[in-house]
């Protein structure tokens, strides 16, 4: 029997999961009876799994309500607060009717009070259950960001479905591969003569119709100060269990794959954040995220659950439009992540303009733009938070005004009813201070992944220190844990790669990189494929960049030789996907600054130097090379030295050695060899 046997577990919720042969499941969790190796496994849960089923609230820990660190393993909790078994729209309708006159949105000097947001939400609610709104189901909306876009939140939610945003600017091919993933449910869109939309197959319905079909007078609000969550029959419309959104994630890496939210897991995460980030009289959040990232709904339901004014950032928006529109709110809240403390610092105006700025999505490190922004705004508070499409919140930090610049910031302690685990490949947890893969389990976690029974069963694994029954979420990100509960995110478990038979993980040359004088940032990946696989850095510069032999010195000082990137790119700034993270697919089309080399640009001057220059700029991917330039100093490596010298001896018909390279590495200096070597055939 080999390591990699696995059996086939279910719980009591109908939540199907993998085990190892070796030793009993937890609590709650029975052998199914079939056992395999994991892919075998995994294809009998996509045969047995016909429905997730959401579980119910966890009871109280057995040994208290306060957040607690277990010092015997890398597990700590967050406080334990009870919640209310109810979906949030319930709380939107509750806030709305204590304060009709209260404004609720924002955009320009267009509003919409609480009052006008109950109706208008109420209205279409009705509309859209006649138009195929299905409790447990999801609803699609194609709308841009916009007042209307948070209203058909709310009012799909009314609806008892759950809200799947589409990205505005996606094209069609991706539009109809996520609503085909998710079972061509009715779509509320603009115009339903969007190009994107044509001979799809399920209902779609638009604003227009929703605003003149729909009831002018729905069923009445409940009284003020009490809830409504049934629907004209009586019957309980939905409750915390229920599915509240569907989120696609980038897809990127694969097939888009969609996580099912639930409404414990907004509830959970609006309570914490309304009490955590509480706002003063007269500020306002601002809404600018996509509707579509789950980084979005902390912004859209804390102020509508909370009381605060919400300032809708029209879409598409530029980062200046965005820096404009929040010193303008005044602004208590804004939520946005390290790409947007690039851009917004890169422009100025920063200063100051939100009292509290929660930054999220990706690994945060103290940048010298970050703690210039921290520094010359003593006014303001700075969180560092994290979470995934999988989660609604997870851990946060307060980052303290003296961190002193170059520093990873931690993502801190579980947020309240949220448990975070290091574990190793055993499943075991590490001791405190070593990396080992982060787990979640509580009511922050999803329930798993729309149609994907067999990721999920993968990713939503039996909690073995857990309830009866529970699970606990594989987030795929490496971390370290301190004594004190305080997590540190180190990149992602899948971030590794094989150069000349050594095992390399990115993160770790990333981190080595930033060590380095010079770095502000640094993103790592892997060219090539087996064999030839070399690491490629991009690197943003502090300030005028070094040259890349010193900063190649620099990193061979921290790290082993694989480890060193066979090519430093310097570039200005990263692209970003619509999320605001890193677009690791789109690095190497971003035009490269040209990296010093420590010498003065000479150029090129003779027939065969303008030739030798044209060749090695192209094989380097640089605008020009100069005839005193060193060719590995500017990113040059073994590969790029054969490809180089195949080009050269097809343009000038010459026999040239691939160590002719290596030991004549600037055009000048090979111009001269080949001239030497043709003057001796001569004689």
């Amino acid at each position: 029997m080999t390591a990699d046997q696995h059996r086939v577990v279910v719980n009591q919720h109908g939540h199907f999961s993998l085990w190892p042969v070796v030793g009993a499941p937890p609590a709650g969790w029975r052998d199914t009876g079939f056992t395999g190796d994991r892919q075998a496994c995994l294809d009998q849960v996509a045969r047995e799994w016909t429905e997730i089923h959401p579980s119910p609230l966890s009871p109280a820990p057995p040994d208290g309500v306060e957040a607690r660190v277990d010092p015997h393993r890398c597990a700590a909790r967050g406080r334990w607060v009870p919640l209310p078994d109810l979906p949030v729209h319930a709380l939107i309708r509750a806030r709305n009717l204590a304060d009709p006159q209260a404004v609720a949105l924002r955009t320009g000097d267009r509003v919409v009070t609480r009052g006008e947001l109950d109706v208008r939400s109420r209205r279409w609610s009705a509309e859209l259950v006649r138009r195929g709104a299905r409790r447990h189901r999801p609803l699609a909306m194609l709308l841009p960001r916009s007042i209307e876009a948070v209203v058909a939140i709310v009012a799909i939610l009314d609806s008892g479905a759950g809200y799947l945003p589409l990205p505005w600017t996606d094209p069609a091919d991706r539009v109809r591969q996520v609503l085909a993933d998710a079972g061509d449910p009715p779509v509320l869109t603009v115009d339903a003569s969007d190009e994107r939309l044509r001979g799809y197959p399920g209902p779609v319905v638009t604003v227009g119709q929703l605003d003149t079909a729909a009831d002018p007078d729905p069923s009445p609000p409940s009284p003020a100060g009490t809830v409504d969550t049934a629907g004209p029959d009586g019957a309980l419309r939905c409750s915390g269990a229920d599915l509240a959104f569907v989120m696609y994630t980038s897809g990127t890496t694969g097939r888009p794959k969609g996580v099912r939210g639930l409404h414990r897991q907004l509830v959970n995460y609006v309570s914490w954040c309304a009490e955590e980030f509480a706002m003063a009289p007269g500020e306002r959040a601002v809404l600018h995220a996509p509707l579509h990232f789950v980084g979005s709904v902390m912004s859209v339901f804390t102020p509508l659950t909370a009381g605060w004014e919400l300032t809708v950032v029209p879409e598409p928006t530029e980062f200046g439009d965005l820096i404009k529109a929040t010193a303008a709110a005044p602004c208590g809240f804004l939520k946005i992540t390290p790409s947007h403390v690039r851009a917004m610092t890169a422009l100025g105006g920063v200063d100051g303009i939100a009292r509290q700025v929660m930054i999220t999505s990706e690994t945060l490190y103290l940048t010298p733009e970050l703690h210039r922004w921290m520094a010359d705004s003593p006014g303001t508070r700075f969180a560092n938070q994290y979470g995934m499409s999988e989660t609604c919140g997870g851990t946060w930090w307060w980052i303290p005004a003296d961190t002193p610049p170059g520093q990873r910031v931690p993502v801190g302690r579980p947020i309240h009813n949220s448990q975070t685990y290091v574990l190793g490949v055993d499943g075991q947890p590490v001791p405190f201070g070593e990396i080992g893969e982060l787990h979640m389990a509580g009511a922050v976690i999803s329930d798993g992944y729309h149609g994907g029974p067999a990721l999920t069963a993968e990713r939503w694994v039996p909690h073995p220190w857990g309830a009866t029954g529970e699970r606990l979420l594989r987030t795929g990100d490496l971390a370290r844990m301190a004594p004190d509960g305080t997590v540190e995110i180190v990149g992602r478990a899948d971030r590794q790669v094989k150069v000349r038979g050594h095992r390399v993980e990115l993160p770790t040359v990333e981190d080595a990189l930033r060590r380095c004088p010079g770095v502000s940032e640094a993103v790592v990946v892997g060219a090539g494929d087996g064999a030839g696989t070399q690491l490629v850095a991009y690197v943003r510069p502090t300030g005028a960049p070094v040259p890349v032999a010193e900063l190649r010195r620099q990193a061979a000082r921290l790290l082993p030789e694989a480890a060193v990137p066979a090519r430093i790119v310097y570039l200005a700034t990263y692209p970003m996907t619509p999320n605001g993270k890193v677009d690791q697919q789109r690095l190497a089309d971003v035009e490269p600054l040209r990296p010093p080399v420590g010498v003065e640009f000479v150029a090129p001057g003779s027939p065969v130097e303008q030739t030798l220059s044209r060749i090695l700029a192209e094989v380097l991917d640089l605008d020009s090379v100069g005839v005193l330039d060193d060719f590995f100093d500017l990113g040059g490596d073994s590969l790029r030295v054969v490809e180089a010298t195949t080009r050269i001896e097809e343009a000038l018909d010459v026999d040239l050695a691939i160590g002719d390279l290596f030991d004549h590495p600037t055009v000048r200096a090979l111009a001269g060899h080949l001239a030497s070597r043709s003057d001796g055939d001569q004689r």
